[in-house]
């Protein structure tokens, strides 16, 4: 059987990976959400990325130090499964074992996504894994029209 998969939301908690993110901006994540994120991301239907919120920082503070966030960033990411919900490696671990075929979807930024997705330590579980910067639907009608081989 195959089994597909979302992350955020679903294997992960991507509000307090947000909030997070928030943290190293020295914000809470409700005046990350509204300085940042809405403005500048969700309003303009754009997927977040941290470079580009970077770029958005730097053109606020001509003096901001952006290569210490960015070393901040990648600290952070070493330590993001701490975000993984508490039964999601178990439950991939029994599917696996089970010989199911696992795949991961994950809707947003793509390099974000990636690096997040790199620095899981559940990345092993899966046979495939699809990155999209589009609406979900799309990308399953695709999966939809896919022969079981080519997955």
């Amino acid at each position: 059987m195959i089994i597909i998969f979302d992350l955020d939301y679903t294997l992960f908690d991507a509000k307090r990976f947000r909030a997070g993110i928030a943290a190293i901006f020295n914000l809470s994540l409700k005046e990350f959400d509204k300085r940042y994120h809405v403005k500048y991301f969700k309003s303009k239907k754009i997927n977040y990325n941290f470079k580009k919120n970077l770029e958005i920082l730097k053109g606020e503070d001509k003096d901001l130090n952006t290569g210490l966030l960015e070393k901040k960033f990648r600290k952070f990411l070493l330590k993001i499964n701490k975000y993984l919900f508490p039964e999601a490696e178990e439950i991939l671990y029994h599917l696996k074992q089970a010989g199911h075929t696992l795949i991961l979807f994950t809707f947003g930024d793509k390099e974000l996504q990636k690096q997040k997705v790199d620095n899981l330590r559940i990345k092993k579980y899966f046979d495939r894994i699809i990155f999209t910067p589009k609406e979900k639907n799309l990308p399953f009608s695709f999966l939809k029209n896919k022969k079981r081989k080519d997955l």
